[in-house]
């Protein structure tokens, strides 16, 4: 299996959760716990797809709470709000 990098802006307080969670989760590394995220991520849509769990209303990857207040633009280096 090949391996492909990525790389990901984040703001200072979401930085610091994630280094918390991989300290005291007992995560090896950032990438193991990105890792593990996504994990899940794909056991949840097998879930929705399956009909075991509810679907979510669509929110576009992006959270609802305020934490992400503007995204790139696919494929260039623009940003919206």
């Amino acid at each position: 299996m090949s391996i492909s990098k990525i790389s990901i802006s984040m703001s200072e307080p979401l930085m610091s959760f994630i280094s918390r969670k991989v300290h005291f989760g007992g995560y090896g590394s950032v990438s193991e716990y990105f890792r593990e995220l996504v994990r899940q991520d794909q056991k949840n849509d097998l879930a929705i797809a399956n009909g075991l769990v509810p679907r979510e209303p669509e929110r576009n990857g992006f959270r609802q709470d305020g934490d992400q207040d503007r995204y790139r633009v696919h494929g260039s280096d623009q940003y919206r709000r």
